[in-house]
């Protein structure tokens, strides 16, 4: 499974939890799910504990959101891209709340909504870029 975060200020949680009930299906406490027409494409968890995270990519966040980051954790179904999915509800979610950024698991970068809708390039790649990234390590 693939995933992103989007990072967001601990105060933004309401609004964060808003924007999910109004533009995801709740499977859960502190789950969602994001569904095409046959099944869920998307699944979102709400969580507080970075303790697997590397020390320089948390004190990175931390710079940018504040001491007590939240995230949303979209874990992409592995039988689908995905791509569409995820920039639409990572580019909601970032519009949703101000000062929130994401990360996709390919790069340390922090995105922000302005860069996902210009198509910026990181290290070659836009936002998410699966199956470049795969092309890029001979796959």
């Amino acid at each position: 499974m693939r995933s992103v975060f989007v990072l967001f200020p601990t105060s933004q949680e309401s609004l964060v939890r808003d924007w999910l009930d109004h533009n995801t299906v709740r499977a859960g406490d502190n789950n969602w799910h994001v569904p095409d027409a046959e099944r869920p494409v998307l699944f979102c968890a709400i969580g507080r504990l970075f303790d697997d995270w590397e020390a320089g990519e948390l004190a990175m966040v931390r710079s940018v959101i504040g001491e007590s980051p939240l995230f949303v954790q979209v874990d992409v179904s592995g039988g689908v891209s995905g791509a569409v999915a995820v920039l639409e509800t990572v580019a909601g979610l970032l519009e949703a709340v101000a000062g929130s950024v994401a990360q996709d698991g390919y790069t340390s970068h922090l995105w922000q909504l302005a860069e996902l809708r210009e198509g910026a390039h990181v290290q070659g790649h836009p936002f998410f870029d699966c199956q470049g990234w795969y092309d890029e390590q001979g796959g």
